[in-house]
């Protein structure tokens, strides 16, 4: 019996080497009947069903414009959330907090270059960002608050486990 413990515990460890667990909330988009919130675009309090608001969410979302940056990535850490990953990635000497729904057995290592594609979550009108007030992010069927790590919404990217590739520099 510890032995199954044991190997329980390891597949548990596997999602990300070198992590540690953070603490972000994460729910189905499915949870969410009636949401109340503040519409930052029209300042008033609206109430949302789960249709209204993953388009309420994906209206701050740079999905529409397929602006997603590519190459050779750095991650310099790694963090497990109950449905995946958070990266702290540098490309270029900028960094980027990306959220990936991955489960248990997908694996990523800190202080290792990958291939990635990643997609900016909020977007931007020409060169000015639009700053108002945002918690959740809507990814893959989730609505995720992001950790902020890099205590900077501009960061905040997204991507697939599938465009997260080993690079062996040859």
């Amino acid at each position: 019996m510890a032995k199954l413990a044991i190997v329980v515990f390891l597949f548990v460890l596997m999602g990300c080497n070198n992590t540690r667990f953070i603490n972000i909330r994460c729910r189905q988009l499915s949870d969410y009947e009636r949401i109340r919130t503040v519409d930052f675009k029209t300042k008033k309090t609206v109430v949302f069903d789960s249709t209204q608001y993953r388009q309420y969410l994906l209206s701050f979302s740079d999905t529409t414009n397929n602006s997603s940056i590519s190459g050779v990535f750095f991650v310099e850490k790694c963090y497990r959330f109950e449905k995946g990953l958070v990266l702290i990635v540098e490309k270029d000497s900028c960094k980027y907090e990306v959220i990936v729904i991955a489960d248990e057995t997908q694996r990523v290592t800190p202080q290792k270059y990958y291939k990635m594609k990643i997609t900016p979550y909020f977007y931007f009108k020409g060169r000015t960002y639009q700053r108002e007030m945002r918690n959740a992010i809507y990814h893959k069927h989730y609505v995720i608050y992001p950790a902020y790590i890099l205590r900077n919404e501009e960061c905040i990217c997204t991507a697939d486990f599938n465009d997260i590739v080993d690079f062996i520099n040859e």
